[in-house]
């Protein structure tokens, strides 16, 4: 019985290693590692959507929404949304994702006096937050106070 045992383990080691072989450099779920990849989508095809693109800045055109009442000489409303399809190639998990960063224009809006050529605190800093898109959103910083 002995015999019988250890022959049949010995040859189910020798299939689950022999499959581990085969699978290791395509199989997902066997990858060793992961290299990441990171591409900006700059198309811009929507027309309520401005995407990033660091030769398009945000302009006032871009904020299309009726302005609301209260304290705020204008909102924005950035988003992000990625895309990316994965695959094994030698053993490692390659991932490129295409990121999508923008600005919903329908939804952004800015009051007639923030317009103006003033240089109230106000729009002062939106004229701020307008300089930090083209080069913020990449870098990763933060946006400013």
């Amino acid at each position: 019985m002995e015999p019988a045992l250890r022959q049949g383990l010995t040859e189910g080691l020798r299939y689950l290693h022999s499959w581990v072989v085969a699978q290791a450099p395509t199989n997902l779920k066997l990858a060793t590692s992961l290299r990441l990849r990171f591409t900006d989508y700059r198309d811009q095809t929507e027309p309520d959507t401005v995407f990033y693109d660091p030769a398009r800045p945000l302009t006032w055109a871009d904020f299309t929404a009726a302005p609301r009442p209260g304290p705020h000489a204008a909102a924005v409303f950035p988003s992000f949304a990625y895309a990316g399809q994965p695959r094994v190639v030698n053993g490692v998990l390659q991932l490129n994702l295409r990121l999508k960063v923008f600005v919903v224009r329908s939804s952004s809006w800015v009051s007639a006096a923030a317009r103006g050529p003033t240089t109230s605190t106000t729009s002062s800093a939106i004229s701020t937050w307008l300089s930090w898109w083209p080069s913020g959103l990449s870098a990763g910083s933060p946006p400013p106070a």
